[in-house]
């Protein structure tokens, strides 16, 4: 079958999806390994059957609601590519608006020396953090080991295994027994509340979405735990869902009396990072 034809029929099936083309597009580059401008530039060319069958196949299973980045197994995040399967979340751009924030700290705060990343999962954030700061520690954590596998693989594919330290534990466990110095904190933990898990997430896993009854179980569990350990982070980065953040803000008022907070918001002018500081 011709490139042109079986990208037709590809778009057909997955209409009327507003992303139909652009999703039947990336489907085909990834069968053949080939840009879209090699799809453009040779309409004509022939696929083998076995391409054809697993591209129907692909085709089918994004119809049925599998995000395309499971589907080709990688996703972008701020600039790079990530390996992504259903043990992770997959990056949101909105998460690149807490890379921003971070960034900005440790750029103004030279003394900072050790990042810690609560909630890894596919590593993107602390990965992110090593390759622009590669003089930096990276300490991340995840409960799921399969989810860690996924981060050792990605800090492999990005060359700074030596520079990250994977640790699997409950949110900041695995850190009570250390005295960490000159450090930030860094975690995009689950945040919805269990009316919002709908279909569209289904493939994702639920683990890394829901919390509790409110969407705030596993902030306040992790704010608990940072107030019990030894160490006294410089600043504390939360990704955080614009509808609970009037609930946090009181959480974090009522653990860290003595406490500064900023917002920022995303692209979509929504409220989207909160920078904690414990005095």
């Amino acid at each position: 079958m011709k490139l042109a034809r079986i990208l037709k029929w590809g778009i057909k099936f997955l209409s009327p999806s507003d992303s139909a083309h652009i999703d039947a597009e990336v489907l085909l580059n990834f069968i053949i390994k080939q840009p879209r401008s090699f799809i453009l530039a040779h309409p004509e060319i022939e696929i083998a059957w076995w391409r054809c069958c697993y591209y129907f196949y692909l085709i089918w299973r994004k119809k049925q609601g599998v995000p395309i980045a499971y589907l080709i197994g990688k996703r972008e995040f701020y600039g790079r590519e990530f390996l992504v399967n259903k043990n992770v979340l997959i990056p949101r751009p909105e998460t690149e608006t807490l890379i921003e924030q971070v960034i900005g700290t440790i750029r103004a705060n030279s003394s900072i020396d050790t990042i810690i990343d609560i909630g890894t999962g596919s590593g993107c954030i602390a990965i992110t953090l090593a390759l622009e700061f590669p003089d930096l520690k990276i300490l991340a954590s995840d409960i799921s080991k399969a989810a860690l596998k996924t981060a050792e693989k990605n800090c492999k594919l990005h060359k700074v295994q030596k520079q990250i330290r994977l640790l699997q534990g409950n949110l900041f466990e695995p850190f009570f027994p250390n005295e960490i110095k000159n450090s930030i904190i860094i975690a995009n933990l689950p945040y919805l509340l269990p009316n919002e898990y709908s279909s569209e997430l289904k493939y994702e896993p639920q683990l890394a979405l829901i919390s509790g009854e409110n969407g705030l179980e596993h902030y306040k569990q992790l704010l608990e735990q940072i107030g019990e350990s030894k160490i006294k982070p410089r600043a504390i980065f939360l990704e955080i869902h614009p509808p609970t953040l009037n609930e946090l803000k009181q959480l974090i008022v009522n653990i860290f009396p003595n406490s500064a907070l900023e917002i920022t918001n995303d692209l979509s002018n929504r409220p989207r990072v909160l920078r904690l500081e414990i005095k």
